[in-house]
């Protein structure tokens, strides 16, 4: 989810098999779907928030979360245990560890990193429940640390 220019997503595409990229902007995904049309993948207008979900085992959602209030996230948290085993989310956070986790925001083009502040989904009032995590990289940027943690979810219907 949150598929941007597809330049990530290309370099994983080979080790998928059925693979389908989502993001809310219509032209960016259009434009995707030229460029990388002989990727076979599966391009689609998607709104995290409000639209359901394709089912899969793993689902990956890079920098998108980072821009929603608290509220749309938690209308998110459902629909990850009910169509994914595995969560590999990608989040700009400040580079300290004590940052105070989740303050609200408006959805729109601000990071909560300017709020020194970051999305951590295990954490009030989004209380994720995982049955692991582990962080997989981080990348220091722009008086911050990019992060990409796999979660294990706590499916409910699968």
């Amino acid at each position: 989810m949150g598929c941007g220019d597809f330049v990530v997503g290309s370099k994983i595409r080979p080790l998928c098999g059925l693979y389908i990229a989502c993001d809310i902007v219509a032209p960016l995904i259009e434009y995707n779907k030229n460029k990388y049309q002989k990727l076979n993948v599966d391009f689609r207008t998607l709104n995290l928030n409000s639209d359901n979900l394709p089912s899969a085992d793993v689902v990956f959602i890079r920098q998108v979360l980072q821009h929603l209030s608290n509220s749309d996230i938690k209308n998110i948290i459902p629909k990850l245990a009910q169509n994914y085993k595995y969560l590999v989310l990608t989040e700009h956070l400040p580079i300290t560890e004590n940052f105070i986790h989740n303050l609200d925001m408006d959805t729109g083009p601000n990071l909560r990193l300017e709020l020194d502040s970051g999305v951590v989904l295990t954490s009030p009032p989004f209380n994720l429940e995982v049955e692991d995590k582990k962080i997989m990289f981080e990348v220091p940027l722009r008086g911050g640390v990019v992060t990409t943690t796999i979660y294990k979810l706590k499916t409910k219907n699968k």
